[in-house]
């Protein structure tokens, strides 16, 4: 992937964040940002803006510019992605404080899965990262269900090792032959991981099996963590998550 090409990819990530948001926060606009246009020497130059609303649909935004007061139109690509970057953390910080982002991220799961709501609004008290766009969140949220399925699957099968020790014929039981059943083809429980790989070296959908042989050869580009070790460095302040790519994958 070229210099140019990581650009663009992490500037369609926060914009894609951006335009996911149902309702904006009332104190985030306007908001300042810059726009690098051509100057009057044809050289490149930074130019003041107030962000004033944003047009999800076609990802673009009216700005009024500092000099003439004027509102014109503008993509969203065209802001400098600091002052994107930027925008989107007060954003996030903004509907924290309101407990508009647990009321996004509610409904985010809701559309986006069959989860039961009381599930659902457990885990994002929980669980929900403020660094994470809605993507990751989701992959991570669809994981720790399965992860709650594998834990399940283990307490049955020690319970029916138990069994058969302390349980006199219980081998021979129609409650035995039914369990092995449905147990015989499940996986074993494995760890649930969370890979950070950067964007600099990787596509965004690469596939687990080159996020995983990275891993194996020590690439420096690869950070692994535990989903408590995840939580831990996110609750402590903004560990600058977003030059990487977010991935769960059980190990």
């Amino acid at each position: 992937m070229t210099y140019q090409e990581q650009h663009k990819a992490l500037e369609n990530r926060i914009i894609s964040s951006l335009c996911e948001i149902k309702k904006y926060p009332c104190e985030l606009l306007p908001h300042t940002v810059f726009v690098e246009e051509v100057g009057e020497d044809c050289g490149p130059v930074y130019n003041k803006y107030s962000l004033i609303s944003i047009n999800q649909n076609e990802k673009t935004c009216m700005l009024k510019s500092s000099h003439s007061k004027e509102e014109s139109e503008f993509y969203l690509s065209s802001i400098n992605i600091d002052w994107l970057i930027t925008v989107w953390n007060r954003c996030q910080e903004l509907m924290s404080e309101s407990g508009k982002l647990r009321e996004h991220a509610v409904c985010y799961l809701l559309e986006h899965t069959n989860a039961e709501p009381d599930y659902i609004a457990e885990y994002v008290d929980k669980n929900w990262r403020l660094s994470f766009p809605d993507e990751a969140n989701l992959a991570t949220f669809n994981e720790c269900r399965k992860q709650v399925d594998c834990s399940l699957e283990t307490c049955l099968r020690n319970l029916l090792e138990v069994a058969l020790v302390g349980v006199s014929g219980f081998k021979q039981s129609v409650m035995f032959r039914d369990c092995s059943e449905a147990l015989k083809n499940m996986p074993m429980v494995k760890e649930m991981k969370v890979f950070l790989y950067s964007i600099y070296k990787f596509e965004r959908n690469a596939s687990n099996e080159d996020i995983l042989k990275a891993w194996d050869e020590n690439d420096d580009s690869i950070e692994v963590y535990t989903i408590d070790e995840l939580a831990a460095i996110l609750n402590d302040g903004d560990s600058g998550f977003s030059n990487h790519w977010v991935r769960v994958i059980n190990v």
